[in-house]
């Protein structure tokens, strides 16, 4: 999707500056990017989906749903969560809205929606920034134009009742 390919931009600009890898640039919001998006192995990786990015803590990867019916840039965002009960979470149905997720503490702390998601609603809807990715935050916020996307939990129901039957797992998950 367009959207990747602006944020691998940015991250390749940001490791040109920093000296850094492209793929961990933005670490410090919970977000390391994988050069080419593929199918993670996990026991409980989608089938379906091509994981573009981790948070760096136990396996939590980020996967594209890949549908026929589904354009690019509007695939869902599929969450998985080894340690969880609960280790699918569709949290957005696009690039634009799970970027827009993160816009003021990061993506780190998503991975709580499979272990507490009313502390997780909670602790976004407050918006405190998180001093370690702020200026990451800020550059992203900026360079790709992001609007803030409230975490919603009637918006996470809705995302599973429409495509969590959709995600392939493996038949030992």
């Amino acid at each position: 999707p367009k959207a990747f390919a602006e944020l691998w931009k940015l991250a390749e600009a940001v490791a040109r500056e920093t000296g850094g890898d492209p793929r961990y640039v933005f670490d410090a919001c919970g977000l390391l990017l994988e050069r080419r998006p593929s199918p993670w192995t996990y026991f409980c990786s989608p089938r379906n989906a091509l994981t573009w990015a981790s948070t760096g803590g136990d396996g939590v990867h980020f996967g594209l749903l890949q549908l026929d019916e589904v354009a690019p840039e509007r695939a869902p965002i599929v969450m998985t969560v080894p340690l969880s009960d609960a280790r699918n979470v569709v949290v957005a149905e696009g690039f634009a809205e799970f970027l827009g997720l993160g816009y003021h503490v990061g993506w780190f702390s998503l991975e709580q929606l499979a272990y507490d998601p009313a502390w997780t609603a909670e602790y976004f809807a407050k918006a405190e920034r998180e001093p370690d990715c702020e200026a990451v935050l800020k550059r992203i916020r900026s360079s790709l134009r992001l609007k803030p996307v409230p975490l919603n939990l009637d918006r996470i129901l809705q995302l599973k009742n429409k495509y969590l039957s959709l995600v392939q797992l493996p038949d030992e998950a």
